[in-house]
């Protein structure tokens, strides 16, 4: 039953009630882990010029949230109104009483007064009810995304280390045009200016221009790639491990007796990563040399992951070869809001907005 389930806008206030309520909320299987925005639950939605989050509330307790966010963005070539939903969560004790739909139904609602084109999710491949819920709301498949997570624990020798240099405010048209040009034509791409560039930049948590480098050749910017300390925004806490991986962690601890290992976070300690954005090249290998100095950054403030999102199949992936890493796939769904009928993308690219995974 639903009737006592109020749904409203989060408030200032709730910060702490949703940062509970997320550490009641664990997901995965083989690795049990929660989700950590602490200090600052709203952090996650900072990077979009215009966001919501919603929560369901029974008397004055929270019970569930859900966010989304509004952007323009370029689909089949049309630019569209795209609202993306994101981070819906139940409290288990109220899970199977119809609140996760009622917070779909207001994002949607919300997508209509927003005259969006069409709403999308990204679900976790293992997440089997979720999938099925948004397919019955009319949701279909759109394209696989990979979170490459790269294990920092060994340090990359450079080829040129002095091509490397932090991105500097002058730099910044060239690099908008870089970008621009390696992701026009993509599926959810809207082209920078250096004015939006700038205004993402400032909007993403702990992120700034020192964040971003490029390969320089003589004068000539040929990659770029920034470094995201994205567990300074949300950080999965591992719960428990299934037998398997404690098998795992535990040949890793012999082994490490002997030789260099990837360090894992343990039972109640914090994941430790970056994402790397914004990523574009002209050449592979420039950019490779920015991967390598990430990766030796990454493992001297003893990070776990550096981490790379992309389309499954991606040319992205090239930057990663000989990276030990670990896998997770992400479904991509779609609903068309306005009767379009859109064609599988095939073989379309797909431009990831690091801040929606």
């Amino acid at each position: 039953m639903t009737g006592s389930i109020r749904i409203r806008k989060a408030e200032p206030e709730d910060n702490e009630d949703l940062l509970g309520l997320e550490m009641r909320c664990p997901q995965g299987t083989e690795l049990v882990f929660q989700f950590d925005r602490s200090p600052d639950f709203f952090a996650r939605s900072k990077p979009y010029e215009r966001s919501w989050v919603f929560v369901a509330e029974e008397g004055s307790r929270i019970v569930g949230s859900i966010e989304c966010a509004i952007r323009e963005a370029s689909v089949w070539g049309v630019l569209s109104r795209a609202m993306y939903a994101f981070g819906a969560m139940v409290d288990p004790e109220h899970r199977r009483r119809g609140i996760a739909s009622m917070l779909m139904d207001k994002v949607e609602a919300v997508a209509a007064s927003e005259e969006a084109d069409l709403i999308y999710a990204f679900i976790v491949e293992e997440n089997i009810p979720s999938i099925k819920m948004v397919e019955k709301r009319g949701y279909f498949p759109w394209k696989n995304v990979r979170q490459n997570l790269l294990l920092a624990y060994e340090k990359r020798e450079f080829v040129s280390p002095d091509s490397v240099r932090p991105l500097r405010v002058d730099d910044v048209p060239e690099v908008v045009e870089l970008i621009n040009g390696m992701y026009g034509g993509h599926d959810f791409f809207l082209p920078f200016t250096v004015g939006s560039f700038l205004a993402l930049v400032e909007r993403m948590p702990h992120f700034g221009l020192e964040d971003i480098y490029v390969y320089d050749e003589g004068g000539e910017i040929t990659a770029v790639l920034g470094c995201w300390e994205y567990h300074r925004v949300l950080a999965p806490r591992v719960v428990r491990f299934n037998m398997r991986m404690r098998g795992q962690l535990l040949m890793l601890k012999m082994m490490g007796l002997f030789t260099s290992v990837p360090r894992l976070p343990g039972i109640g300690e914090k994941s430790l990563q970056c994402i790397l954005t914004p990523v574009a090249y002209h050449e592979v290998e420039a950019c490779r040399e920015l991967v390598r100095y990430v990766n030796n950054r990454a493992v001297e403030e003893r990070m776990h992951f550096v981490t790379l999102i992309c389309e499954v199949g991606s040319p992205l992936e090239e930057l990663i070869e000989g990276y030990r890493r670990t896998l997770v796939t992400v479904h991509q769904m779609v609903k068309p809001l306005k009767g379009q009928v859109y064609d599988p993308p095939g073989s379309r690219r797909l431009y990831m907005n690091v801040e929606d995974v």
